[in-house]
């Protein structure tokens, strides 16, 4: 066989590959590539959220503990049983002279 035959004929073979490929198993790959790229870009923008709700998370715990340590403590107690004692005092007092209601007379 000739040389340049043979050189010819390789390089029709090789045209024919390339446009196979080109035509069918390129397209599929690039799909891939894409949808993979696309699950990339998720991921990345679900951890940003991750990270946003794990910090407004952290503030709404700091506002709690905050809440927590404001809260009464047993020192206070004293004072805020007398503020119970008082409200119930005033819960047990009849309401009759507020409405200018004389109790019957036996």
């Amino acid at each position: 066989m000739n040389l340049n035959a043979t050189l010819f004929a390789q390089l029709v073979v090789f045209f024919i590959l390339a446009l196979f490929t080109m035509k069918y198993v390129w397209p599929p790959l690039m799909k891939a590539l894409d949808e993979r790229a696309n699950k990339i870009s998720e991921g990345l923008a679900a951890a940003e959220r991750g990270k946003h709700e794990l910090a407004v998370a952290e503030k709404r715990v700091q506002v709690e503990l905050q809440q927590v340590h404001d809260e009464p403590t047993l020192s206070e107690l004293p004072r805020l049983l007398l503020v119970l004692v008082k409200w119930l005092h005033l819960l047990a007092t009849p309401r009759s002279h507020l409405l200018n209601v004389r109790p019957p007379h036996p």
